[in-house]
């Protein structure tokens, strides 16, 4: 990277908050949460500066809780649902325990098994029930924004669903603890390729090059915290999130083979949205949120050490340490066909698929 690309990188200036689709799109919130009562106060106060942005009956909430927390969570959640309710704005909540976890008689060290997959799966799903209890539902022209339990400011959701003019199937941002992107295990690029947990992030110039220049990165599967995507794709639950456990997805040589036996239940559910045709799946680098209240500017302006400096230049500079690989030269296009490693593999396992 030369000095004029660090330059832009590090000197954008916050623009000016876009203005978000047409009266008639329906903005569906879901959000798995558990135990975050130290950073409940700050997630609910932006939350509804998101929902008033985004106009009140323009939003459905869902949240589940499910009986989990230890902390006092669920009463912060029925205080905020009863808000909701004051402003007439469809929701629901599940704060009660429906979904037993299947790794409970488990001891701690075996419980990052494939039940972890399967369990996520059920709790992320079950965030849609409501979806498909409401009649009458406009599934083309609706996006649901997908959260975990991260810090945000409202501003960075509204940027988010403006990557790309607007135009995608799915985009992410980039969840940041310490210096450090966090969600590295789902991510996955265009070649194949895992992402970094340090900047510039991406194996490939291509990649690196569109996170300096604060433009959206084209990926094959993400999460980092909050996923924004169309919700046409869950109409008749046509796709819906899943686990299997009996292959992993390949990893070319530049990084090290996968040991674990199992994938993250986001990464099957970009499978599946590829597998119907949406492709169209973006990161937004200049969308950072973390998971805690102390860390979150530190993610927002992500201002790199010393250390991940040194190590971008030794990226970018020295062919030994990485070759890079670039990206196809249409890959700017819409009507983009992916052909990497992954094509054929998704030809070849997808299942499940309605």
């Amino acid at each position: 990277m030369n000095r004029i690309k660090i330059w832009v990188y590090f000197n954008d200036k916050t623009k000016t908050l876009p203005h978000l689709y047409s009266k008639n799109v329906t903005f569906y919130i879901a959000s798995n949460l558990v135990n975050i009562e130290n950073i409940i106060n700050y997630y609910m106060s932006e939350m509804k500066k998101l929902i008033n942005y985004l106009g009140e009956s323009n939003v459905i909430i869902s949240i589940v809780e499910n009986g989990d927390s230890k902390d006092n969570t669920r009463k912060y959640l029925e205080n905020f649902q009863s808000y909701l309710n004051e402003k007439k704005i469809l929701n629901k909540f599940i704060l009660t325990k429906e979904i037993e976890d299947p790794r409970k008689n488990y001891i701690s060290f075996l419980k990052l098994t494939p039940l972890r997959i399967e369990y996520y799966a059920q709790l992320r799903n079950k965030c849609f029930d409501f979806l498909y209890e409401i009649k009458n539902i406009d599934f083309e022209n609706m996006i649901v924004i997908f959260f975990n339990d991260i810090v945000f400011n409202y501003e960075d959701i509204i940027n988010l669903l403006s990557t790309n003019n607007e135009d995608f199937d799915a985009v992410c941002g980039l969840d940041m603890v310490n210096h450090f992107f966090y969600d590295a295990w789902v991510t996955i690029d265009l070649d194949g390729n895992g992402l970094k947990n340090f900047f510039p992030f991406f194996l490939n110039k291509e990649g690196q090059d569109l996170v300096a220049y604060h433009k959206p990165i084209r990926v094959f599967s993400c999460w980092n915290g909050v996923m924004a995507f169309k919700a046409l794709p869950l109409k008749n639950k046509r796709i819906q999130f899943r686990h299997k456990i009996n292959y992993t997805l390949p990893h070319n040589k530049i990084n090290k083979p996968k040991d674990n036996y199992f994938e993250s239940e986001c990464t099957y559910f970009h499978i599946d949205m590829h597998s119907i045709g949406y492709t169209k799946r973006f990161i937004n680098p200049d969308v950072r949120v973390s998971y805690q209240k102390e860390g979150y500017l530190q993610a927002k302006y992500y201002i790199p050490s010393f250390k991940h400096l040194l190590s971008y230049f030794l990226i970018y500079y020295s062919y030994f340490f990485n070759k890079r690989n670039k990206y196809m030269s249409n890959y700017i296009s819409k009507e983009i066909k992916i052909k990497s490693i992954l094509e054929n593999w998704y030809l070849e396992n997808k299942i499940d698929i309605k």
